[in-house]
Formats: C-alpha cells, structure tokens, sequence
C-alpha cells in the first residue's frame, strides 16, 4: 500500500485546521452551535477524503460524498459571513481553500468516472496515420 499522504488530503488538513482556528473567533453563542457544526462538517469532509483514498474499490460513492460534504461546509461558512463572524478578508481565504479543495474533488471525480481519460491511467494503443503516396490520393481524401 502506498503510504504517500496525496496532495488532496493534506489540503483538507489544513483547510479543517483554518475552520478550527476560524471557530475559536466566534462569539460564545455561536461558537458552540453554528462552530460546531462547521467543525463538525471540516472534520466529515477529511474523514471522506482519507475514504476515497485509501477504499479504491467504493472511492466514487466517497468522492461523490466528498462533494456533498464539502458544499455543506461551504453553506456553514456563508452563514457564518451572513451573521457577521466572518471578516470580508477572512472569507476570502476560507472561500479560496475551498474552491482549491473543490477543484481537486472535481478532478478526482471525473477520473473515477471516466478511466479511460487522460489521467485515468489506461494506455491507449496508437495506430500509425495512413500515408497518402501520390497527388492524386490526397486530392480525393481531401473531398
């Protein structure tokens, strides 16, 4: 088994790290509801990832949980900016580890969907382009 930890999961660590730090600036009558679902949805979002990743066999059910996961999370932080516990900047920041976490969930499941792509890892066998030898051949292929 390789024990690589992929780029993916460690984007999740961090991005469930900043969600921590994030809910321990909130006011104490947020912070125990609305922080602890955020937290709550950061940590179901890496246990997803760490899933798909290392369950190959069923990793497009944790993939497609993954995305699921991850737009709850979003949800949770536009609440949390709606009431006023997010600075502009700071949501910014949190709103760009997102799209990079969601962009990487969107690739890893469109590799699961599709093997056979580009990145799916199967080898294609290339055939050699037919040569066209007289002037004449061409002009009729061109037609």
């Amino acid at each position: 088994m390789n024990t690589t930890i992929p780029p993916i999961m460690k984007k999740a660590r961090t991005f469930r790290a900043e969600i921590e730090r994030t809910v321990g600036r909130f006011r104490r009558s947020h912070r125990y509801s609305l922080g602890t679902r955020l937290c709550s949805h950061a940590e179901r979002v890496v246990s997803l990832t760490n899933r798909a990743w290392r369950d190959s066999a069923n990793a497009a059910k944790w993939v497609s949980d993954l995305s699921w996961a991850l737009d709850d999370l979003g949800e949770g932080i536009q609440t949390a900016k709606d009431l006023g516990l997010i600075s502009a900047n700071h949501l910014g920041a949190l709103a760009l580890m997102k799209v990079d976490l969601g962009r990487m969930v969107g690739g890893w499941k469109r590799s699961l969907q599709h093997p056979n792509s580009q990145n799916g890892g199967s080898v294609v066998s290339r055939q050699r382009a037919v040569t066209l030898s007289a002037r004449g051949a061409s002009a009729e292929a061109n037609l």
